[in-house]
């Protein structure tokens, strides 16, 4: 009699059973909307500063320097101080805190995927548009205020522009980024993670400065 042994049909250990850009595509129709919502805010806040650059009165009379809207300017410099915080708040706080929430990752977390990639994963691809978007934000500043910098009206070195500058800006968002996940996955409700997120990113901002 012939004893035939069982075939197993799990994957090995070393196989994934589901490949890293099927994953980064999930990521990204999960969290489109947030992102999305990113990307129209850092739109929005490129226009404006190409906007203020070439109606700054007169560009302030072709840099023989005659004034600048500083009301405008420090809107913007401001605004793009916040970015990180937007970032922590609508992206990073909700991101474990609503599958806590809502018990999704009694799924999500027990496929083959495995709860490590699936973070990982998921991290990176929004550490990606995070940095990307950061870097964009922070070199359309630098492009605007070089021209000041060299009448020596203005100075990234200076409060205020040394955190909106590209890689500055890009080191707050990643943190902020972190800083929204750590609590979402600590607190586990994504509105009081969202707040918690908000309030002290926001005065990590105003402490830096």
């Amino acid at each position: 009699m012939t004893v035939l042994a069982p075939v197993s049909v799990l994957p090995q250990a070393h196989e994934h059973p589901v490949p890293w850009r099927p994953m980064a595509r999930a990521t990204w129709l999960q969290h489109r909307g947030g992102l999305i919502g990113v990307l129209a805010l850092v739109s929005a806040c490129a226009l404006a500063i190409v906007l203020e650059r070439f109606t700054a009165p007169s560009y302030a009379r072709s840099l023989g320097i005659g004034s600048v809207n500083n009301d405008s300017f420090t809107f913007l410099v401001y605004a793009i101080q916040l970015f990180p915080v937007v970032i922590g708040v609508f992206v990073g706080a909700p991101l474990i805190s609503r599958e806590l929430e809502s018990g999704a990752f009694c799924f999500t977390w027990t496929q083959g995927v495995g709860r490590t990639r699936f973070v990982i994963t998921t991290l990176v691809v929004l550490a990606g548009f995070t940095v990307t978007s950061a870097c964009v934000l922070g070199a359309l500043l630098g492009w605007y205020i070089h021209s000041f910098e060299v009448v020596g009206v203005q100075s990234q070195w200076q409060s205020g522009l040394f955190n909106a500058t590209p890689v500055t800006l890009a080191a707050w968002a990643l943190f902020a980024l972190v800083l929204g996940t750590f609590l979402g996955a600590l607190i586990g409700g994504t509105v009081t993670a969202m707040a918690a997120t908000a309030v002290g990113g926001v005065a990590l901002v105003a402490a830096s400065n």
